[in-house]
């Protein structure tokens, strides 16, 4: 019985990393230029990675990760 649920949870895993919906929606840099933006997520506690900065009272992501987003 476990093997059973192991392969059924296996295969389903497989389907859900495969499926069109997991993944992200832009199919060239054309549209991703049309969009105006690139979204970016980040844990940014890692200098010089990423790291926050403050200036003028409002924070600034920067670093090595930001600069190649840019």
């Amino acid at each position: 019985m476990e093997k059973i649920l192991l392969t059924l949870s296996l295969l389903v895993t497989c389907f859900w990393l495969i499926s069109p919906s997991s993944h992200v929606s832009a199919n060239s840099l054309e549209e991703i230029k049309a969009a105006g933006k690139l979204v970016m997520g980040t844990n940014a506690e890692y200098p010089p990675f990423e790291w926050v900065k403050m200036e003028k009272g409002e924070q600034q992501f920067v670093g090595i990760d930001f600069d190649l987003a840019h």
